[in-house]
């Protein structure tokens, strides 16, 4: 297996550029981010914006201007913000470009538009107003910017023809960056120590990325990369050792989270893969055996120490963690009842524990309140967004979940067999990602945006 990777000088500059956080010196890779954005934007290369935005993504530690500057900037600078520059910098130039126009289906309008005016009423423009001092209420940017960058790179898809090499592009920097992100994180696991800049603490009884200070937030990272991979591997005409490795190395990362949730979802997965190709896999499953023994005795090593360890062997008896998501659920629910139009992004929490004594979804609220529950998020995808964005939005949610399963279906019956593993592991994302938020909430949206940019009225598909 041969990866194509054209714009490395991107991916290694990032990585040397992060070097110097480790020293609070974060200001190499904001010019970095910065000199290259706006080479970018002057080339107006697209693909390339998209590139840049990825690798960033995945790379940029979490709060590193903040933890470097030890400052109250990076609370509205973050990540994020940076993460977008390639996209914010080029976004002017294609905009007053008269030659690049969107190729949208009718599901995607709807989605895009929709998503768009409800940002802008729940968020833009209470934000705004707040800003001025004229009413309003207070958002949280970076949960904002994460958003814009989400829809920002599928306008840009939408402008461009779907060939064989972009999608090629697109998922070698998927698997790419999830085997890095794999890597660091092992390696700040069995090692126990911190791969995010001068962070303070670090859970080292649970694996997770330098972009995650979180076990269950890095699951859903290490997940989507390791579908592409994973897919390619099963549905490719030539069996690639390389590319078996490196899903090892992503699923034993992905197990090392210890995601209760997320080991169901990948059981899921596997499964489902397993039955729509039951007479290729006795071969697969051959080697996988052969691999197995060799790999079993360290993983079992490795599971029976976390195990021991007092954090998990607490986690994994306990069943509390249920009933408290259930008693959120039902929170959020109530803040969803008692206003439909949405709180903004930030907001969500306070607003679920502002009105806690109006709770009546539970006769557990009787005993249960602040005192007992410690305050924290909703831990559900759809409701939280449903809260950030209003009630409307959750059926949005829903579409584009629909929208992403059966246009796969459709096109992985007319793509060529060099690149329909693509839309393959798009539909096995969509069901991994909409199980795993049925009781999570992450900052993926980029995710589900992208793969939604992939789907045309026509396809340019040739040999990659």
């Amino acid at each position: 297996m041969k990866f194509h990777l054209p714009y490395y000088k991107l991916f290694f500059g990032t990585i040397i550029s992060i070097v110097p956080l480790y020293v609070s010196f974060p200001y190499f890779l904001i010019f970095f981010i910065i000199i290259n954005s706006l080479l970018i934007a002057i080339n107006q290369n697209i693909i390339k914006a998209v590139i840049f935005y990825l690798i960033l993504s995945f790379l940029i530690p979490l709060d590193f201007l903040t933890l470097s500057t030890k400052s109250e900037i990076g609370l509205l600078l973050n990540e994020y913000f940076f993460a977008g520059l390639p996209l914010y910098f080029s976004l002017p130039g294609i905009l007053l470009n008269k030659k690049y126009k969107s190729n949208y289906t009718k599901s995607q309008k709807i989605i895009f538009y929709t998503t768009i005016i409800l940002l802008t009423l729940t968020n833009i423009i209470p934000g705004s107003l707040n800003l001025i001092g004229l009413g309003g209420y207070s958002i949280r940017l970076i949960f904002l910017f994460n958003f814009f960058n989400a829809l920002i790179v599928f306008y840009y898809l939408s402008i461009l023809p779907i060939t064989g090499k972009l999608i090629k592009l697109v998922s070698n920097y998927l698997i790419l960056l999830g085997l890095i992100t794999s890597i660091f994180g092992l390696f700040q696991y069995f090692f126990n120590v911190p791969i995010i800049p001068n962070i303070e603490y670090v859970d080292f009884s649970r694996l997770s990325i330098i972009n995650m200070n979180n076990a269950v937030d890095s699951f859903p990272y290490l997940l989507v990369p390791f579908i592409v991979g994973f897919s390619r591997l099963i549905y490719s005409k030539l069996f690639s050792y390389k590319l078996l490795l490196i899903n090892i190395i992503m699923f034993m990362a992905l197990m090392l989270t210890f995601s209760r949730w997320g080991v169901l979802v990948i059981f899921i997965i596997f499964s489902i893969t397993i039955w729509q190709n039951r007479k290729k896999f006795l071969k697969i499953i051959l080697v996988l055996m052969i691999t197995s023994t060799i790999f079993l005795p360290v993983l079992i090593n490795v599971a029976q120490n976390a195990i021991d360890s007092k954090e998990q062997s607490e986690r994994l008896t306990s069943s509390n963690n249920l009933y408290v998501r259930v008693y959120l659920w039902g929170l959020a629910a109530t803040a969803i009842y008692e206003n439909p139009y949405g709180f903004g992004f930030g907001n969500s929490t306070q607003a679920m524990f502002n009105n806690e004594s109006e709770f009546n979804f539970l006769e557990e609220n009787n005993t249960n309140s602040v005192e007992t529950f410690q305050k924290q998020s909703v831990h559900q995808f759809f409701l939280d967004y449903m809260m950030s964005l209003g009630a409307f939005f959750g059926i949005i949610l829903l579409f584009l979940f629909r929208t992403l399963f059966k246009k796969s279906i459709k096109v992985i019956k007319i793509a060529p067999v060099e690149i329909k593993y693509f839309y393959i592991s798009i539909k096995l994302i969509t069901i991994a990602l909409f199980i795993f938020y049925i009781q999570n909430i992450g900052p993926q949206m980029f995710y589900l945006f992208l793969f939604l940019g992939f789907f045309k009225n026509n396809y340019s598909f040739k040999k990659p």
